[in-house]
């Protein structure tokens, strides 16, 4: 081997950092007694040093300081040649404690400042590729915004980092074979609707797209011109469907507070009960939907249980003739889906779940006040910094009592939240319905582009 050789004696060694490991056969027994703690630091300064971790330990390492938190963390490939390292990539970002005056109380908050996450330093990662090498995407993104507690102001230390976004249609979706409704990426949480599906969900008022439209500048990662058109033209898709859209998702968030209520605090017979409330609830739209139509029936009913682990237990009577297949399939799945949740009692992680229960309940505020904008001002407001003090006072906790349930203050803000909206309906300047003359003009006007390019 063409490797230099130093012959000196190891007390001359004066190495500073840089070798990976010392070989020492058959030749520290010649140091002198009084020298060998000399010379083994002195192998301690030539060695380099190398802290490895796993992506476990060096986010509990970064988690236990306090001040940052790990927002997202991935694995590549060593690119040097002939290594075959992995190194360990990681976006954290620093949590500040600020303190938020509101008129009644001072609420001293561990608030993350969503300003200090480079989002789109996270987007142009190789995590993100899709979002450039994707036929549908790339150049094609009209709109790609925060999505989740990122948009609404509401995150914590737990939150998820979601992208929503829309694209425009290929011209073989308008003009040839093929349909596209939305890409999803599961491992990035993004999902991106093709332009066609997010009109026909604004039309109704969906509240998960009408968010998409009502972010603040600097919470939108990619804005087209003519995701431009799209945010300048959001009225056109406002209308009275709001209040059944955005009321039907409170109601949902309602339900999942009383299931998770009753489910650990009532007797077993009174659960029973409240399970078959919670699924005609469920199936209220389903049943406003058929009615009229002479194809059969459905009831439920509580009985003595045969489950010999019950005292009682549901029971259903069906009779449907020339009944749609799909539509019956999401009829017993609406009704699988509740008892399933009801059916984990006993298995319940308390502070996981009750961590959810007041999302839950904080969501629920947050929807009732998102809707109040829209049928009182004609406006979608995502980010609800004004509202921050009591949305995160909810989420934290501050209404929870000690057994799980909820106090007698956060019930009646909803009340006083649900008077408001009844009051906002009645008094709304909004259509019924929204001007699909308008609407299909403008849509027109997009899948030209989409097509032709002009």
């Amino acid at each position: 081997m063409d490797v230099p050789v130093v012959h000196m004696k190891a007390e001359a060694m004066g190495f500073k950092k840089e070798f990976d490991a010392v070989w020492a056969c058959a030749s520290l027994l010649h140091v002198p007694g009084t020298q060998q703690k000399n010379v083994l630091v002195l192998i301690g300064e030539a060695l380099r040093h190398f802290t490895d971790y796993t992506e476990q330990s060096l986010g509990g390492l970064l988690n236990s300081m306090g001040i940052f938190k790990v927002m997202n963390r991935w694995i590549t490939d060593d690119v040097r040649i002939n290594k075959d390292q992995k190194w360990i990539n990681v976006i954290i970002k620093k949590i500040v404690k600020i303190v938020i005056q509101s008129d009644e109380s001072r609420y001293d908050l561990l608030w993350e400042r969503v300003e200090n996450m480079d989002f789109r330093a996270l987007m142009n990662t190789t995590e993100y590729d899709f979002l450039r090498t994707n036929e549908r995407l790339g150049d094609r993104i009209m709109l790609l915004g925060l999505g989740g507690s990122y948009a609404y102001g509401t995150n914590n230390e737990g939150s998820d980092i979601d992208f929503r976004g829309v694209t425009l249609m290929l011209p073989s979706d308008l003009l040839g074979l093929t349909e596209f409704e939305q890409y999803e990426d599961d491992k990035t949480d993004t999902v991106i609707y093709g332009f066609n599906k997010l009109v026909k969900l604004l039309l109704e008022c969906n509240p998960n797209t009408c968010e998409m439209l009502g972010l603040d500048e600097e919470q939108y990662l990619i804005k087209s011109k003519l995701g431009q058109e799209l945010v300048d033209n959001s009225g056109l898709f406002l209308s009275k469907r709001a209040i059944k859209s955005f009321g039907g998702y409170a109601d949902a968030q309602l339900r999942r507070l009383q299931n998770a209520i009753a489910r650990d605090a009532l007797p077993q017979t009174d659960r029973e009960k409240h399970i078959l409330k919670s699924v005609m609830n469920a199936l209220d739209d389903f049943n406003r939907r058929y009615a009229g139509k002479e194809n059969g029936s459905i009831r439920l009913y509580i009985d003595r249980a045969e489950n010999p682990k019950l005292d009682t237990e549901i029971f259903v009577d069906a009779d449907y003739k020339h009944f749609p297949l799909r539509d019956y399939t999401n009829l017993w799945g609406t009704m699988r889906t509740v008892v399933r949740d009801y059916d984990k009692i006993g298995k319940r992680n308390k502070k996981k779940d009750d961590n959810h229960l007041n999302k839950h309940a904080m969501h629920l505020i947050r929807l009732f006040m998102m809707a109040i904008d829209i049928l009182e001002k004609g406006e979608i407001r995502t980010h609800r910094k004004d509202d921050l003090p009591i949305l995160l006072a909810i989420r934290r906790g501050d209404y929870m009592l000690t057994d799980g349930t909820f106090s007698t203050e956060f019930y009646e803000m909803l009340e006083e939240y649900e008077y408001k909206l009844d009051e906002a309906a009645v008094r709304t300047v909004l259509p019924d319905n929204p001007d699909m003359e308008k609407v299909e003009a403008f849509v027109e006007h997009i899948n030209r582009y989409a097509v032709t390019g002009e």
